[in-house]
């Protein structure tokens, strides 16, 4: 690309990890599309509900580690491969080893206690297999993440979720239509993840045993590190994972699969611009205060042009996914509701996250996710027991997330004396004119009434955009 040439080095590798990174989401976003139009087809509705429950109940096994990672990502974030000290994380890879099968121990110990419903019993036996191989792969890959090593963890992706597909396409041609199917294919996945990531590793974790001693000073500057991170990125799971725990239980498993429907559509969208949070965070350690100014005033920009663009892709999926999934119809209703949590979604995973890494605010991140997170609770709670109205119970999602936002920007723009509270403003009014013509109204109306607003935004915005091309010109250069 001949362009390339224009860019400084640092620009350049910036593009280069950018583009590792994209391409294996790429292939990670055709393959959880295809899932996610695939699985509700073969699996009833029940089945599919257990399937989402078992999903979500994985998004927080990241929580056992208790921050270990987390420190490791964050004291290591920026330096070079070849320069980490390959003795001391060899040992804090084996106590997280020994620490994750204990908690397996303990886990598989106490379920059968608590847990009456045969299904959900099965879950918890997968999940105590599964919360081993999540976190052991999840300090490799931080590893590599904070080093920059973008081409073999996108290697690692792509390995774990081709394996994770084929499986299921194999099992549906023998007519294996049950949810622990899936199970066996996640738990595959993620055993050829863990392989692949310790090949990468190898100079860390094969080393001799007899270096092996728990270093309590190094595992409690992780812990410490890491723990205000760990907690603030479960509490941020926990404000869309609250309500649809709080969902199963009022309205029982097959609302909560319709509702997990809609929030698998919606994510798939959001693959790309995760994709950017993971190549920022690096950048960002390596870079003057000035120039994080400049990027997060472009990114910003960027994202308010593409998150409200893509509000659109609502009409063409409601139109494909009515036709596929006719048992659906109902989930795609909800998708209006939900589909805004896009725009939020790509601010916290884009500007909020890596930002906030970046200028060590993860106790501000974690009191905020805290905050919003015991408002959702309350709110859904009322909602789902009180009001019993499941419509409301869901518009407290993006309600929470645009809380969430709001407040971390804030502390962010008085961080670097910028000031944008007109762009808030505008894309409110764009999220509240997208949910209530869609919601009443039907056939183009809303189309030509949300694609007229945008048209306008844009209009409003344009000595912005000009001005975010020419800053992110320079700087590439």
């Amino acid at each position: 690309m001949p362009f390339l040439f224009k860019l400084n080095k640092k620009a350049r590798n910036i593009f280069t990890s950018f583009s590792y990174t994209f391409s294996s989401n790429l292939i990670s976003l055709l393959i959880s599309t295809l899932i996610v139009l695939f699985v509700p087809k073969y699996l009833n509705l029940t089945e599919y509900g257990y399937w989402q429950l078992y999903m979500l109940y994985a998004t927080y096994l990241g929580f056992f580690h208790f921050g270990l990672n987390d420190g490791v990502y964050l004291r290591y974030g920026g330096m070079k491969y070849n320069d980490l000290n390959k003795i001391t994380l060899f040992n804090q890879f084996l106590f997280l080893f020994l620490f994750q099968i204990f908690i397996s121990f303990l886990l598989n110990i106490f379920i059968g206690y608590f847990t009456i419903d045969t299904n959900k019993l099965m879950i918890f036996r997968f999940l105590s297999i599964s919360l081993i191989l999540v976190n052991l792969n999840s300090m490799l890959i931080l590893i590599l993440q904070a080093t920059n090593r973008m081409k073999e963890y996108s290697k690692i992706l792509i390995f774990d979720r081709v394996t994770f597909a084929l499986l299921i396409i194999i099992f549906y041609f023998f007519n294996y239509h049950e949810f622990k199917f899936l199970m066996y294919a996640d738990i595959a996945g993620k055993i050829i993840g863990l392989l692949m990531g310790i090949y990468y590793c190898k100079e860390i974790i094969f080393n001799k045993i007899t270096k092996f001693r728990i270093d309590i000073g190094e595992t409690y500057k992780n812990f410490s590190v890491g723990i205000s991170l760990m907690i603030a990125n479960v509490a941020s799971m926990l404000i869309i994972g609250a309500v649809r725990f709080i969902t199963e239980m009022s309205w029982g498993i097959d609302v909560f699969g319709k509702i997990s429907f809609s929030l698998s559509v919606t994510n798939l969208i959001m693959i790309f611009i995760n994709t950017m949070g993971i190549v920022i965070f690096p950048l960002l350690k390596r870079t003057t205060n000035t120039n994080q100014i400049v990027i997060y005033r472009s990114l910003k920009n960027i994202l308010s042009i593409v998150s409200l663009a893509l509000l659109l892709l609502y009409y063409p999926l409601f139109y494909i996914l009515s036709i596929w999934l006719p048992q659906y119809t109902e989930s795609l209703k909800y998708m209006i509701l939900v589909i805004p949590v896009i725009i939020y979604q790509a601010k916290i995973g884009l500007l909020i996250n890596p930002f906030y890494k970046s200028l060590r605010k993860e106790k501000t991140l974690l009191y905020i996710n805290v905050f919003v997170l015991l408002i959702t609770i309350a709110l859904a709670l009322f909602s789902a027991f009180i009001l019993k109205n499941v419509y409301v119970t869901i518009l407290i999602i993006p309600s929470a997330l645009f809380i969430k936002s709001l407040l971390t920007e804030i502390i962010l723009q008085n961080t670097f004396k910028e000031k944008f509270y007109m762009d808030t403003i505008l894309e409110t009014i764009m999220v509240v004119t997208f949910v209530y013509f869609t919601w009443y109204f039907y056939n183009i109306i809303p189309i030509i009434i949300y694609l007229s607003a945008y048209i306008i935004f844009l209009i409003i915005k344009r000595k912005d955009f000009k001005k975010t091309y020419f800053e992110l010109s320079e700087l590439l250069r």
